[in-house]
């Protein structure tokens, strides 16, 4: 496999989009991505409501759907019926805090962990990791050498709101890269489906400015994606999974 250096990522003006439609190429259904506030059936609703413990009794209800999900992407079989049905349930039931911790198993089942800058965190980067935070502006980095996602929080713009999905989609696309070998776009059936998005010429300019010339493609082409969180998933565990 060809080692390729990868871009971090910076604060820009105009931060990656989340909220993009399932790609057709993985999934043969059409799914949109889900609403901003979880939806949970009225049944489990009331059931968990009179439960002594709200958390564990949602967690009882979710927690054989993410294992069938995970299951589901493992084996890259997501546009079976049953992957269809589990997605909507997370896509749509899942608290944000929630869909971060499952998008970062989904990531670990791809062979790349996400790592948090703080040590309080079970996942904590390792200090030869975390110190890369202290750079200004540095929202997270994906290091080929470890193969691992490193999110700083210390430098989010609003802190507690979670780790940052959104930083976490830009880096698993530069861990997707890195699994193939460069470029995404040159894999045929991902080709078109995920880098759908129009960048800004401001944003051009930027990745001019701040990245080395033999890094622009592949920041470009992380911008350029077009997914949300679980789409990414699906294309990290199939380009790593292929390589």
């Amino acid at each position: 496999m060809v080692s390729v250096r990868l871009p971090p990522l910076r604060k820009s003006s105009h931060p990656i989009s989340s909220a993009i439609s399932w790609t057709a190429v993985l999934l043969l259904a059409s799914i949109t991505s889900g609403p901003a506030n979880a939806i949970i059936p009225d049944d489990v609703h009331m059931r968990c409501l009179k439960a002594p413990d709200w958390t564990k009794c949602l967690n009882g209800y979710f927690d054989p759907i993410k294992a069938r999900f995970l299951k589901c992407v493992r084996k890259l079989r997501v546009h079976e019926n049953e992957c269809v049905a589990d997605f909507k349930a997370l896509d749509e039931g899942l608290s944000r805090y929630a869909r971060e911790n499952f998008v970062a198993d989904l990531f670990a089942q791809a062979g790349v962990p996400v790592l948090i800058d703080k040590k309080e965190f079970p996942n904590s980067a390792p200090k030869e990791l975390a110190i890369l935070c202290k750079q200004d502006g540095l929202q997270g980095f994906y290091s080929s050498k470890d193969k691992a996602i490193v999110i700083c929080t210390q430098n989010q713009s609003h802190p507690g709101t979670g780790w940052g999905l959104e930083v976490m989609i830009h880096e698993a696309v530069h861990a997707a890269q890195h699994c193939v070998g460069g470029s995404l776009k040159k894999i045929p059936p991902i080709r078109k489906a995920f880098f759908s998005k129009t960048l800004w010429p401001s944003e051009f300019r930027e990745v001019i400015e701040l990245y080395e010339p033999e890094d622009q493609e592949l920041e470009i082409e992380a911008r350029q994606f077009s997914g949300d969180s679980f789409d990414v998933a699906i294309l990290l565990n199939y380009a790593c999974q292929k390589s």
